[in-house]
């Protein structure tokens, strides 16, 4: 196998049949604390922006607003979040943001191509 070619979310493409470990389980903690989010944010929303920059996306100003809203709506009311109260809430809005910084860097990518 090998790993793909996204610079986000890339994944191991295996070519023979993968089997679960019975009795095996994986904890997997993101960050330990806000601070770490953000800056993990951050990394992912340029290497995300960079991607949509590199495939040539055609892009609008009002993109980073949109996008926010959507991955709210989504995060909050579609995957219901409102369930979960505040804990909900903040990660929509975190998802929110992250929407937000990846298309905002991308305009600005675009914007210095440009000049």
């Amino acid at each position: 196998g090998a790993y793909g070619e996204n610079l986000v979310h890339e994944a191991w493409e295996t070519h023979g049949t993968v089997k679960p470990i019975p009795g095996c389980a994986l904890h997997h903690y993101s960050y330990a604390n806000y601070g770490e989010l953000l800056d993990k944010m951050r990394l992912y929303a340029t290497l995300n922006a960079q991607q949509v920059h590199q495939r040539g996306k055609v892009l609008r100003g009002y993109m980073p607003m949109t996008h926010a809203l959507a991955a709210f709506w989504r995060g909050y009311f579609w995957r219901l979040g409102f369930l979960d109260g505040v804990e909900g809430a903040a990660i929509a809005w975190t998802t929110a943001l992250g929407a937000f910084m990846k298309y905002a860097i991308a305009l600005e990518l675009r914007d210095c191509d440009r000049q």
